[in-house]
């Protein structure tokens, strides 16, 4: 899913999850049998320990609105809403990530030794999240610890095949897209949170990778696997944000 306009949101109650491990990347659903938002929605109500009401959920796929007659249109919910619960049956957070592309700001800090860059998201409120409506409830999708990405060291060379890669544009502040892949780990299912006056349910992830691609998609400039996850590979990146913490 791409998502042009993260947004940010404080969840307080977040901040007494305790460290979990992060899980292989591959996926227990079919591949391209359900999309991002759907997962979402099934990892949130496998928290909730309801079976969503498919009916609910949006209908977007062109053989739906492409059917003429009444009776076709019902005949496609019938089977979709099967399709749906068969999905929410056989869904495991563990191994099944929900996926996110977004647009981003690169902003470049040049040094001999050390340089650096810091992603932004475009936004002033403390916690970045990514929304998803599924039926008729606005999920945010918070991916936990994501401010440990906002500001990379890099190798003198290294950082010179990150500019190249991402923009041959000699402003310091430059778009990008980053690409995650997030492991859901828990929700708030009794009480959603008001955000530009409509409620969210919000529901933590880990990340178990991050790439920064040019605005394009054609050119990788950085990437990041998590310990653990099959994608997993050496770096040479030194990853902490610009004030220490890692």
């Amino acid at each position: 899913m791409h998502i042009h306009s993260p947004r940010k949101l404080l969840i307080c109650f977040f901040l007494l999850m305790m460290a979990l491990p992060l899980c292989t990347v591959h996926a227990k659903l079919p591949e391209g049998g359900y999309t991002d938002t759907e997962k979402v929605g099934f990892a949130f109500y496998k928290f909730a320990n309801i079976k969503p009401n498919f009916t609910d959920w949006d209908i977007s796929a062109d053989a739906y609105k492409n059917a003429a007659a009444p009776l076709d249109r019902i005949e496609y919910r019938r089977k979709n809403a099967i399709r749906l619960d068969q999905g929410y049956n056989d869904y495991d957070p563990d191994t099944d990530l929900i996926h996110v592309i977004a647009d981003i700001q690169v902003v470049k800090l040049p040094d001999p030794t050390r340089p650096a860059i810091t992603l932004s998201f475009n936004q002033s409120s403390t916690d970045t999240y990514f929304p998803f409506k599924v039926g008729k409830l606005w999920i945010a999708v918070i991916p936990r610890d994501i401010d440990k990405f906002e500001g990379i060291h890099l190798s003198p060379a290294e950082y010179s095949d990150f500019v190249k890669k991402v923009s041959n544009d000699t402003n310091k502040k430059v778009p990008a897209l980053i690409e995650l892949w997030l492991r859901p780990l828990t929700a708030e299912t009794k009480t959603p949170s008001m955000i530009d006056r409509q409620p969210y349910w919000p529901l933590l992830a880990d990340i178990a990778s991050v790439t920064i691609w040019n605005t394009d998609k054609t050119q990788v400039a950085w990437s990041y696997d998590a310990p653990g996850s099959a994608a997993t590979m050496e770096k040479k990146n030194d990853l902490v944000d610009l004030y220490g913490k890692r």
